[in-house]
């Protein structure tokens, strides 16, 4: 796990998910790419120009 994603986004994210019953959910972050606990995170450019 990146460092510099806080277990509070992460935790928060994972209960948004469970209570939407959401399958993909996405971190957007300023230069990091990953996956953390099934979350994808992903640069903000790339999410820009996808």
């Amino acid at each position: 796990m990146s460092d510099r994603i806080e277990e509070r986004e992460i935790e928060g994210l994972l209960e948004a998910k469970n209570s939407l019953k959401v399958d993909n959910s996405v971190i957007l972050t300023w230069d990091y790419e990953g996956e953390v606990k099934g979350i994808r995170a992903l640069p903000l450019w790339k999410w820009l120009l996808e």
